[in-house]
């Protein structure tokens, strides 16, 4: 049966806790700050509130964001040594019971520790086995709007590979289209240079679909350049792809050209192949109506 939790995301944790005290002066002074008392978030679910020492917490395993703008860190640091962490994070206990790992909010954590809070607010969730502690984890991380196409990719890409998912659990779980989920994961076939266009805002997820379509890496190489260097848009990318096929398509072998000819003979019509890069694409070329309709008759007869 689907855990159903994994698709509701951090409703299915964030409890009306009952919090425990802030901790004591005393253990304040052991080694920094500590937070403000943050707001009942006012969501049922599994989980106890407490004050948890930084030092405790481990990153989570399934992050996908493997890179944070340590501008924005130090934004957030400054913001939270003033007002403290508003915002509980999400942790559960590790598999020895020494210590917590995080489901969401480790920029908030970082930050934390950047600005030298001792104790951080945080629910701590036990309920789920370890592997839907994993797979909350790593969807939560997926539904946030922050993340870059790549990281993100490489994310569906995880819950994939590390839990069998089909492509329709997952867009399940990240209310997303199915064909949604597919391109997403298409993403990582892309050369590596154009992946780093896409994470760091050169290009968009428009232009990164247009060059996966491409037979090869050459021509996805090739195409990203002109991208590049003439700031082309969406539509401009389509339209030169259309109007200069052959620069972005694969060559034809000599046995696909015969087999045209062949079919050009029977069908007394020319017959045009063009080789993607998953597929070929086969054009009949009609003067007339007639003409067509003389092809659909032969073809039915």
């Amino acid at each position: 049966m689907k855990d159903k939790s994994l698709g509701r995301g951090l409703s299915s944790l964030i409890p009306q806790h009952q919090q425990k005290d802030e901790p004591s002066d005393a253990s304040k002074d052991q080694g920094g700050q500590t937070s403000e008392q943050p707001a009942s978030s006012g969501q049922e679910g599994v989980g106890e509130f407490q004050y948890v020492e930084v030092t405790t917490i481990e990153p989570n395993p399934y992050q996908p964001r493997k890179t944070f703008d340590e501008s924005a860190l130090a934004d957030l640091a400054s913001s939270i040594a003033e007002k403290g962490v508003l915002q509980p994070l999400v942790l559960h206990k590790n598999t020895d019971g020494t210590g917590f790992v995080l489901i969401a909010g480790e920029r908030r954590w970082r930050a934390a520790k950047q600005a030298g809070l001792y104790h951080v607010p945080a629910l701590i969730q036990e309920a789920l086995a370890d592997a839907d502690q994993a797979r909350l984890a790593l969807i939560e991380n997926l539904q946030r709007e922050d993340l870059d196409p790549i990281e993100r990719a490489r994310g569906v890409a995880d819950l994939q590979e590390r839990f069998q998912f089909t492509q329709q659990q997952i867009a399940e779980h990240l209310h997303l289209s199915r064909s949604r989920v597919a391109n997403t994961l298409r993403l990582l076939s892309l050369p590596s240079s154009a992946q780093t266009a896409l994470a760091e805002g050169k290009i968009t997820e428009g232009h990164a679909k247009i060059i996966a379509g491409l037979p090869d890496v050459e021509a996805q190489e090739r195409l990203l350049h002109i991208i590049l260097k003439q700031t082309l848009n969406v539509r401009d990318t389509e339209s030169l792809v259309k109007t200069a096929p052959e620069s972005y398509q694969r060559p034809v072998n000599e046995r696909v050209k015969h087999i045209a000819g062949e079919l050009s003979e029977r069908l007394e019509s020319k017959v045009e192949v063009r080789a993607r890069k998953d597929r070929y694409v086969v054009t009949l070329n009609m003067s007339s109506e007639e003409d067509l309709q003389a092809l659909a008759e032969r073809l039915n007869s």
